[in-house]
């Protein structure tokens, strides 16, 4: 017995000791643990209509599509009201997509709606449902003394609407269907314009931010093309100049990487040569006799050459097999690119990013989809110009780059100078030109 009273004693002592240091390992883990939040960088403001979509939401509030524990207290009546609200908010919606009802799915209570927007990329996108519910909890008729305004009157000020379901969750199904007739309305139309953005969008997995800041981007720097693709009077030769500025890039990058693979370069296109044939393909024959001049019309031949070296992430090709034309007895040829490789590898991470370089280059050919996006975008960028030159007017106030393309303008080419560069003639001695950055 005492032998058992001192063992429990010290059972005693020791459980509170444990509990003390299980705490402090809790602790220090927790200091010392990163905090797993990501940081996703401030989406800008987007213009919309405010007035009108506050106007549409605020109503949507007063529509008493209230849900019960009983099906039989339900008003069915409230909830076809919503849907011919609805129906008359977001004509674009109803006429683009495909809307399902409960009565499609053989249940002709359930209010629920479907609405399928079908792409056009043949389903080799993943599916995304979004989701929201417009039905709405009960208001007990001893609350309504604690509303500061009438739940089902939708009134709103200059910071809030109010009403039931304006957070839970009104709020969420009535906002994504304003986003989506937002959206068909800048995509949907059947002109040239409308086109472009819905290949744009589907181009960049319809990403709208990552499609806002390339726009974004190259509209900060529309000196560098607004000359050009603002000749709406010639678009041929708008799209000519277009083709004549791509061509001098693609050779350029074309004509670094020959450097960059120097006698490299011969060995590498009789492999891919060989691998083609074996493969069925013959694109490789295009350039093998005529190394000498790298044109832009080579470029698809240099990005399958590429495909050899490296992989789609960007690193060193470690193996090759028949899917590159390389079956398993070819252990000859596999040495030689394995050695080119090894040698290749010793230039460092700027070849890679030169292969990179050369993988973004587009081809320029009639029918190629990243040729016909650079002519989507060579056709949608004169139109944002136009639209930022009304950004312009309404803030009154413009950028570096409108007034150096309003003095190219106003003072004309050299060989067609306007009115105005005759008046100065050779009295404009002097021009202050200031690198701005």
């Amino acid at each position: 017995m005492a032998k058992s009273a001192i063992l429990a004693t010290r059972f005693k002592r020791a459980v509170p000791i444990g509990f003390l240091l299980l705490l402090i390992v809790l602790a220090i883990q927790t200091w010392r643990f990163d905090s797993q939040q990501m940081i996703v960088p401030a989406v800008e403001p987007i213009g919309l209509p405010e007035r009108e979509v506050l106007d549409r939401f605020a109503q949507a509030l007063t529509i008493k599509t209230i849900s019960e524990s009983n099906p039989a207290r339900v008003d069915p009546q409230a909830f076809e009201q919503f849907k011919i609200f609805l129906e008359t908010s977001f004509p674009r919606v109803h006429e683009c997509l495909t809307r399902r009802t409960g009565d499609d799915f053989g249940d002709e209570r359930n209010q629920s709606l479907l609405f399928q927007w079908k792409g056009d990329d043949g389903g080799r996108q993943n599916a995304i449902l979004l989701m929201g519910h417009y039905d709405v909890v009960p208001v007990e008729a001893e609350s309504l003394g604690n509303w500061t305004h009438p739940p089902f009157a939708g009134d709103r000020d200059e910071q809030h609407v109010w009403g039931r379901g304006a957070i839970d969750n009104k709020a969420a199904a009535v906002g994504l269907l304003e986003a989506v007739e937002q959206l068909l309305d800048q995509t949907s139309s059947d002109d040239k314009t409308g086109r472009a953005l819905r290949s744009l969008l589907l181009h960049f997995d319809n990403d709208w931010t990552r499609l806002r800041m390339l726009l974004v981007a190259l509209l900060h720097r529309r000196a560098d093309w607004a000359g050009r693709l603002g000749m709406h009077y010639a678009p041929e030769a708008a799209e000519q100049a277009l083709v004549a500025t791509v061509t001098a890039l693609c050779e350029a990058v074309l004509g670094r990487l020959r450097s960059a693979l120097g006698s490299c370069a011969p060995r590498l296109l009789e492999l891919l040569t060989h691998a083609q044939k074996r493969l069925g393909q013959t694109t490789a024959e295009v350039v093998s006799g005529s190394l000498e001049a790298w044109s832009a019309d080579d470029v698809p031949v240099w990005q399958e050459a590429i495909a050899l070296l490296v992989t789609k992430k960007g690193e060193w090709r470690k193996t090759w097999n028949k899917n590159q034309g390389f079956p398993p007895e070819d252990k000859t040829e596999k040495q030689e690119i394995a050695d080119l490789v090894t040698s290749l590898s010793q230039e460092g991470a700027e070849l890679l990013e030169l292969f990179e370089e050369c993988f973004r280059l587009p081809r320029v050919n009639d029918g190629d989809p990243s040729w016909e996006l650079v002519l989507k975008l060579s056709h949608l960028l004169p139109i944002l110009q136009a639209q930022l030159l009304l950004v312009f007017q309404r803030e009154n106030r413009v950028d570096y780059t409108h007034i150096a393309l309003a003095a190219e303008q106003a003072l004309g080419e050299d060989d067609d100078p306007t009115d105005l560069a005759l008046r100065f003639d050779y009295q404009l001695q002097h021009i202050l030109v200031d690198e701005f950055q």
